[in-house]
């Protein structure tokens, strides 16, 4: 029954923080799991694991644990959740939370976060579904997001390339976007106004394209999932991130 209402999950099995593996349901329920999968600690909308079922109070679309140990929920509503482990008490989070707002074009571009990834130069980027592509950079010491309303000049403003579902950053760190309108890739620059982004959709008579125009996931096949990822489930499909473009036929 709890697995049906698995709505995401993330675990780093190499993890050495407070967190090893996490999972939200569709219940509003977020569940850390440090050590043993059968004893989950509930986090609680102030940051503190609980043992007690307490709803988090958000519905949680994605989770992710980026490269100095904090958690991030997207969530739909209510926009990103940086969760930074306090060392002053464990077993609890410090819990930040951003949004969008009409009056700071430098704010989150959209309240539904889909997906989450971070490159290699530390910066995240952020799947939204009818805000587009946001990046945050972790390094600059402020909340700032970039999205094609001030310095992600390039990223498509149509409205299908908005609504984005997945995202994934290749080895090669190629940035790979799954939207309605379908699938784009760029390299990733240190300067995002320089990242120019290639579209690809179906067109029926060309069999090498993909598929379907709309992107709702990212698979991969004959190879290993990566150590630390997040996954999104439905009642229909689940999701595994593919490296590309050498992808496996």
């Amino acid at each position: 029954m709890f697995r049906s209402l698995i709505r995401t999950f993330a675990r780093n099995e190499e993890n050495v923080n407070l967190s090893t593996h996490s999972v939200a349901d569709k219940n509003g329920f977020v569940r850390i799991f440090t050590q043993h999968w059968s004893t989950p600690l509930f986090l609680t909308p102030q940051g503190q694991l609980s043992p007690s079922a307490t709803p988090f109070g958000l519905k949680v679309y994605c989770i992710f644990e980026d490269s100095r140990g904090q958690l991030w929920l997207g969530c739909k509503p209510g926009g990103l959740v940086k969760l930074s482990p306090n060392a002053q008490q464990p077993l609890s989070y410090s819990v930040t939370r951003y949004s969008h707002r009409d009056d700071d074009p430098n704010s989150l571009s959209c309240d539904n976060v889909y997906d989450i990834a971070e490159d290699a130069q530390g910066r995240l980027w952020i799947a939204t579904y009818k805000g587009g592509l946001n990046m945050l950079d972790l390094r600059a010491g402020r909340d700032a997001f970039v999205h094609n309303g001030n310095q992600l000049t390039h990223w498509p403003a149509d409205g299908g390339s908005s609504k984005m579902h997945c995202l994934y950053i290749t080895p090669g760190q190629v940035l790979v976007a799954g939207t309605l309108s379908g699938l784009y890739t760029a390299k990733i620059t240190a300067n995002p106004k320089a990242m120019l982004f290639h579209r690809h959709q179906r067109r029926a008579a060309d069999a090498r394209m993909i598929l379907r125009r709309i992107a709702h996931g990212i698979w991969q096949r004959g190879r290993p999932v990566p150590k630390q990822s997040s996954s999104r489930c439905s009642d229909s499909c689940s999701y595994r991130p593919v490296p590309w473009p050498q992808r496996r036929h």
